[in-house]
């Protein structure tokens, strides 16, 4: 599931900003962000881009009949960590460029996450 959004709107209001870190589902693993907040973060904004250009919101999957990235996501005082599984698309976008709607499956990309105190 998805939102089209442009990432930059957010980054300097947030107290963290990881900029774009590259991903592929190669396998399964866990992606850390290090915030060095201090604090378990009260707000976390995660976007999904295939270029850095276009992004879109994603959000955890909490279905265990459904299988898409990322599987899970989850916050204390020193890391924002999800959990990437290699049996689903990293993640799944529309072809809005094209102007067809469709859906595109994403193996690899860029996470951004933000954080707040």
């Amino acid at each position: 599931m998805s939102t089209q959004v442009s990432a930059e709107m957010l980054a300097t209001a947030a107290d963290y900003d990881s900029g774009w870190i590259s991903d592929n589902n190669s396998s399964d693993h866990e992606k850390s962000f290090e915030h060095h907040l201090g604090v378990v973060p009260s707000r976390i904004t995660v976007y999904f881009s295939a270029d850095q250009l276009l992004a879109f919101v994603a959000t955890s999957n909490t279905s265990s009949q459904l299988s898409f990235n990322p599987e899970g996501v989850c916050c204390d005082d020193k890391y924002v960590r999800m959990w990437i599984t290699e049996r689903a698309n990293l993640f799944d976008t529309i072809d809005f460029i094209n102007n067809i709607g469709h859906w595109v499956g994403r193996t690899r990309g860029y996470w951004r996450v933000f954080a707040w105190r």
